[in-house]
């Protein structure tokens, strides 16, 4: 119940403070259609595929912890490169409009500052409902074993040699939250806003899609879900895809280092 408060209270805080509101937020032009959503998410599936296919052809199942992270950053890496080529045509003043809106001077470092607010919230916000959510799934199913990120599960082994853990935490704190919000904010969130016709309906419904596509770790969906909120807010506040990537990466980091000196 606190947590749905609060929720309620920043969004009616963003929703009718004329500071805050979206009436004022600035306006994407684009030409996005549903060939262009589909294009960056088959790129990201057959980069899997070829890359799953290459590394077990290459290192079977002893890859472990390394075929994983070359499968998932280089499709990821790949999915990147799809959003900016269908940006750039696409989107009016193409892959640096997508890339900066129309952010100059002092608009950036205001853009800054609501990056490091909205980090700040999301940082004391998701974790309970995180916590809220694994009482619910202990509650439904008292047998259901929580796991962990494969991320988190590979920094955990105490065996794991320096390089690998560097490029685990390249790959969670610079790749995926490059990865994640060109896709999710940049192109799909930017895409259903015009399908509904409002930026908060496609902040929700995208919300809720990022969050269901870490089914793996069922406990963190509404977890993610509140993130995604607050992310794609951001975007639709600031016009540049630079603030949801610091927010997203800043969260993504907070959550390494938590994990690693617990």
């Amino acid at each position: 119940m606190i947590v749905l408060a609060a929720l309620a209270i920043l969004w009616a805080g963003v929703r009718w403070s004329p500071q805050y509101s979206l009436r004022l937020a600035p306006v994407r032009r684009h030409k996005l259609r549903e060939d262009s959503i589909l294009l960056t998410v088959c790129v990201y599936l057959l980069g899997v595929a070829a890359l799953a296919g290459f590394m077990d052809a290459l290192l079977g199942k002893s890859g472990g912890t390394l075929s994983g992270l070359i499968v998932n950053n280089g499709a990821q890496i790949a999915g990147i490169v799809a959003c900016l080529l269908v940006a750039q045509e696409r989107f009016d003043g193409g892959w640096r409009k997508f890339l900066w809106g129309a952010v100059r001077g002092k608009g950036f470092r205001s853009a800054v500052w609501l990056a490091a607010g909205v980090t700040v919230v999301a940082i004391g916000l998701c974790p309970l409902v995180r916590d809220w959510s694994i009482e619910t799934v202990q509650w439904l199913a008292p047998g259901y074993e929580l796991k962990p990120h494969p991320t988190m599960e590979a920094l955990r082994e105490p065996t794991q040699p320096m390089a690998m853990v560097a490029l685990l935490w390249i790959g969670a704190a610079v790749v995926a939250p490059i990865a994640e919000e060109f896709f999710f904010r940049g192109l799909l969130q930017t895409f259903m806003a015009g399908v509904v016709g409002s930026r908060w309906g496609a902040i929700a419904l995208v919300s809720v899609v990022f969050g269901l596509v870490h089914y793996q770790q069922v406990y963190a969906a509404g977890a993610l879900a509140v993130l995604g909120v607050l992310i794609g807010y951001a975007y639709e506040r600031s016009g540049t895809i630079v603030v949801p990537v610091m927010i997203h990466s800043l969260f993504n980091l907070k959550t390494l280092v938590w994990d690693a000196v617990e």
